[in-house]
């Protein structure tokens, strides 16, 4: 049978408990503070990032923007298609060309290493160098048909060839960047000397709806664009669209005219449905484009030295104008 435990006992154990219970206090205590540690660790972490996130929408945003102020600065190289008709070949025709040249010298200047020797493997090196010659001399068939196909082209566009307009265009695109942000453009060849370019410039899907902003805490703040600042942007993106299409058809083609005409959408209030009507309608000529300094000029100044029809309100945007007509030298619509 046991015995009642004594008062010194009592005291040991009620000692005991109470070291297990701190313990397990500040166990609780040390997990309380670790949770609370993570907790503004994640907090930290998800703030950080919807910063980043909305940097880079304000980023995103504000590149858009300069990209449509901006789009007339950059432009294709000119091409001198006399300078390409009068290119010389890379190499006499039915001699070496400049990579046969080197492999060949390769392989007659071969002599086998001591290791080739031990290892038999001059045979084998030397197959190798044969190779190499054949792959050569393709490589030059390919220099030579690329130089008679420059040529080629640049006598058929000196000549007034106009089917090979389009093909020029297309081999070097460069209306890429056009595409990519909503503009697509038709393009009709009126004769050798004049071309007609229709730029379709759709403002619901081009230009922003709202602006970005970063608050003081760095949330991001999107706000309604005012009407005036919408209307101005679109108006310079549009003007500045076909100062780019008459950049680069002059670079591209030995053309001197070009008629531009951008298109938008409009709606019919008689009939509720959105209809396409000419904003902008001008007439440019190659060597006013040519004079222009396009890193300091503005796009919707700069149609003052063209024949042009434009309707621009502050209030109201770019308004419906009646497009000028294309005429060719020979008097063709």
């Amino acid at each position: 049978m046991y015995g009642l435990c004594k008062g010194g006992s009592k005291v040991s154990l009620y000692n005991t408990f109470k070291k297990i219970d701190r313990a397990n206090k500040k166990a609780v205590r040390n997990a309380e503070r670790r949770r609370r540690e993570l907790i503004r660790i994640q907090k930290e972490n998800q703030r950080l990032a919807e910063l980043e996130a909305a940097q880079l929408e304000v980023e995103i945003y504000e590149n858009r923007i300069e990209v449509l102020k901006s789009i007339h600065v950059d432009s294709s190289d000119p091409i001198d298609w006399l300078e390409l008709s009068n290119e010389a070949p890379p190499f006499e025709s039915g001699t070496p060309g400049p990579h046969e040249k080197e492999a060949l010298n390769m392989l007659q200047t071969y002599k086998p290493s001591l290791r080739d020797k031990l290892f038999g493997r001059g045979d084998a090196h030397k197959l190798q160098l044969e190779q190499d010659v054949l792959e050569a001399k393709k490589e030059d068939q390919t220099l030579y048909k690329s130089w008679e196909d420059r040529v080629t082209w640049a006598n058929q566009i000196l000549s007034g060839n106009t089917a090979v307009f389009l093909d020029v265009l297309e081999e070097m695109n460069p209306f890429e960047d056009l595409f990519e942000i909503g503009s697509s453009i038709d393009l009709k060849i009126l004769d050798a000397n004049i071309m007609e370019a229709t730029v379709y410039v759709q403002s619901e899907e081009v230009i922003p709806q709202k602006t970005k902003t970063l608050t003081t805490h760095g949330k991001l703040s999107e706000k309604n664009m005012p009407k005036g600042a919408y209307y101005e942007l679109y108006q310079d993106y549009v003007c500045g669209v076909c100062l780019r299409v008459a950049r680069e058809l002059f670079a591209l083609l030995p053309i001197n005219t070009v008629y531009l005409h951008a298109v938008g959408d409009f709606l019919n209030t008689s009939t509720g449905h959105n209809e396409e009507s000419a904003v902008l309608s001008a007439v440019m000529d190659r060597e006013t484009i040519e004079s222009f300094n396009y890193s300091l000029l503005d796009p919707s100044d700069a149609l003052t030295h063209f024949n042009h029809i434009m309707n621009f309100q502050k209030t109201k945007g770019l308004l419906p104008v009646e497009p000028i007509l294309a005429i060719s030298e020979e008097g063709d619509l």
